[in-house]
């Protein structure tokens, strides 16, 4: 019991799942290079052919997403001008730009007063 929860703990660090994926990458994608001759197993050939088509997929999805995202990356989605919020938030940003402003004059003040009273 006590080997299993080894393992368990060995594969469950970042390390080591870092170095399986890197092996499982290159195990997939470069191994056929080390054949000698042209008999490379269908299996493999299948798997990276399947490998090659999801992330083709998953790039064309990836590419649509930006591109939609890009579209409502304009001033008034943003800001939510078209349903009336950008007053409101810039109300609400205001507010706490001048909370923060306090904020740091207040430690100024702190450290310019603690400087001179510990002085001697």
């Amino acid at each position: 019991m006590n080997l299993i929860l080894k393992i368990i703990h060995f594969i469950n660090k970042k390390s080591t799942i870092k170095m399986l994926a890197v092996i499982l990458i290159v195990g997939i994608f470069f191994f056929h290079t080390a054949y000698a001759d042209n008999n490379t197993s269908t299996l493999l050939n299948d798997t990276q052919k399947r490998l090659s088509n999801g992330v083709n997929f998953l790039s064309w999805i990836w590419i649509f997403l930006a591109i939609i995202a890009g579209k409502f990356m304009t001033n008034d989605v943003v800001y939510g001008a078209f349903m009336n919020l950008d007053k409101y938030l810039r109300a609400i940003r205001n507010v706490m730009k001048n909370f923060a402003n306090f904020g740091l004059a207040a430690m100024i003040l702190y450290s310019i007063i603690r400087y001179v009273v510990d002085k001697k």
